[in-house]
């Protein structure tokens, strides 16, 4: 039971951005209509859909959506490794000869190269401070060191999010390792309009309460949240509970929580 890749999953919301659009792609892949959640965005949409995938409510749907939607964009479908729900690019401008300057295509083309360089430089050295910040780094059951950015704060908090302090046993944090596949994080688990850095696989993380949200079928049936301690998230992210082992061993039949955890205040 694959789900999609998270190049899949991004071409997914670009591409079918509307509940209309993606309902009907739904339909043409045979997923079980009352299954389908309810659109809040794209994004939120289609990792729920995926969640959904994963815990076996399809189990080939992964390969039904992608082939549906590649019999509607037989060009560029999304499961191509050329595919990414985006337009093609125009056709590249021909060099200026000796002499002769730059139309206004190959201005703004230009233009865009130099802007893409300045985000790369920026995302390169806002990675190496973030290495440096991490003093208690954790790895995976491996062994190898899972390295974490810091989640993105656009938009502002919404609702309340409780701290440290917040947590029936103040200061005390909880160790949760996460599945096979991390876990997705997000600013207020009753609305998951703002995500964060995911958590790595395998990778272990201090948790300071559980939080009750059921705002998704996929973590049902307890639906309950962690709010995570460690950096990058800093007490001001949640993931879905049931993307943690909850002190069970790989290959056994996991628990969806674990209530030694407390409930958030």
């Amino acid at each position: 039971m694959a789900g999609f890749t998270d190049g899949e999953l991004q071409g997914l919301a670009q591409r079918y951005n509307e509940p209309r659009k993606a309902r009907q792609l739904l339909g043409r892949a045979g997923y079980p209509k009352d299954r389908v959640p309810e659109f809040m965005d794209a994004s939120s949409f289609w990792y729920e859909i995926n969640q959904e995938i994963d815990s076996g409510v399809m189990t080939d749907g992964r390969d039904r959506i992608l082939a549906s939607d590649g019999a509607l964009y037989p060009a560029r479908p999304i499961g191509s490794s050329s595919g990414s729900g985006q337009n093609p690019p125009p056709n590249p401008q021909p060099p200026p000869g000796p002499g002769s300057s730059l139309t206004p295509n190959q201005v703004a083309i230009a233009g865009a190269v130099i802007a893409g360089l300045a985000v790369v430089i920026a995302a390169v050295v806002t990675g190496l401070f973030g290495l440096i910040d991490d003093d208690d780094p954790k790895g995976d059951s491996k062994g190898s060191k899972t390295t974490t950015s810091t989640p993105g704060t656009a938009g502002g908090s919404l609702g309340t999010t409780p701290t440290v302090s917040s947590s029936p046993l103040k200061g005390k944090t909880f160790e949760e390792q996460a599945g096979s596949r991390g876990a997705r994080t997000y600013k207020d688990p009753t609305r998951l309009s703002i995500t964060g850095t995911n958590v790595g696989a395998w990778q272990k993380v201090d948790v300071v309460c559980r939080r009750y949200a059921p705002s998704m079928d996929s973590v049902l049936p307890d639906g309950y949240w962690y709010l995570i301690a460690s950096k990058p998230w800093s007490s001001q992210y949640y993931a879905p509970a049931n993307s943690f082992m909850n002190g069970d061993k790989p290959g056994e039949s996991n628990h969806s929580t674990d209530f030694n955890v407390p409930e958030c205040n």
